[in-house]
């Protein structure tokens, strides 16, 4: 609307939308939306713009919270298994994947373009949570991953194919959490669409960026005298370490592309059925007991106590 008399409808509209070269002050001030240019078209740029930040919203915390769960329950497990006998992060080290490596991969995400079908979704509902089913899921199956890979390396170290000391074990366990969440990293690109698409090589040069900024970053605490034993409290890795961290690298990023190709469909359109026949069964006993109510109830000598006896 434009005009003084189309602001009681702007302001009872789900979201109204305003000109904003031939629009009044009034209408202007109760509309959710003003079109600066008054083209119509605009509001398409506006709905994909938006849905653009709100995937991107949910793409970063699909990536975060494995990772922060991952470091957390790391320590907790690695201080209850006695057969350790070290923590397999340090302190410093999980400050530095905080500080560092998730804001930077976080970073690539909220830079994301829209996915190509993003037009093409219904319109979302007002009230839907960004903590939905598919974060919580995500976020459980894949921290336990990256918790089983960390402690598995750090546990594997004590033998094979030598003896390591504390310091090289950590720096493999530090460097395993950095390269899965740099692959992990690659899937949450494509919240439920297949990442393994000649697609994940275009689209957002920041995603390379950041990629080449955190190897770079993790080749110098490895290596860099001073820096990397007093500080990281880690040394650097041989051939066979490097080998194994660039394996669980790709691993988690196949096991996430199997788990959004075949387990993700299955189990929410099994949830949605599930919900949607628990939803119908509620209706019915509300319904139910709606019609118990209204009819009149009966004494113990079968009359209706709240009616006049008939003669």
């Amino acid at each position: 609307g434009d005009g003084v008399n189309d602001a009681p409808a702007l302001k009872a509209a789900n979201i109204g939308v305003a000109m904003g070269i031939n629009g009044t002050d009034v209408t202007k001030e109760v509309a959710q939306m003003v079109l600066a240019d008054d083209n119509f078209a605009t509001i398409i740029s506006a709905v994909r713009e938006g849905r653009r930040v709100w995937d991107n919203l949910r793409k970063i915390l699909v990536f975060n919270l494995p990772v922060n769960l991952a470091q957390g329950l790391t320590v907790f497990f690695s201080m209850a298994i006695e057969d350790l006998g070290a923590v397999p992060l340090t302190a410093i080290q999980v400050l530095y994947v905080n500080m560092i490596t998730s804001v930077t991969m976080g970073l690539m995400l909220a830079a994301e373009p829209p996915e190509p079908m993003v037009m093409n979704k219904p319109p979302r509902i007002p009230n839907k949570r960004l903590l939905g089913k598919l974060v919580m899921w995500r976020c459980l199956f894949v921290s336990t991953i990256m918790i089983v890979g960390i402690i598995g390396v750090f546990v594997w170290n004590k033998s094979w194919p030598e003896t390591y000391d504390l310091q090289q074990r950590r720096g493999e366990a530090f460097s395993a959490l950095i390269f899965m969440e740099v692959g992990y990293s690659f899937n949450c690109r494509f919240l439920k669409s297949s990442s393994i698409s000649p697609r994940i090589l275009f689209g957002n040069m920041w995603a390379w960026v950041s990629v080449a900024v955190v190897t770079g970053l993790q080749i110098l605490v490895l290596y860099c005298p001073g820096l990397n034993t007093r500080v990281f409290n880690v040394k650097g890795m041989d051939g066979y370490q490097w080998i194994r961290v660039l394996l669980m690298m790709l691993a988690v990023f196949l096991i996430v592309e199997f788990l959004k190709a075949f387990v993700d469909p299955i189990l929410f359109v099994h949830f949605k059925r599930t919900l949607k026949k628990s939803g119908k069964a509620i209706r019915r006993g509300l319904s139910a007991r709606k019609k118990n109510d209204k009819k009149p109830k009966k004494d113990s000598s079968g009359q209706d106590p709240s009616g006049d006896s008939q003669c």
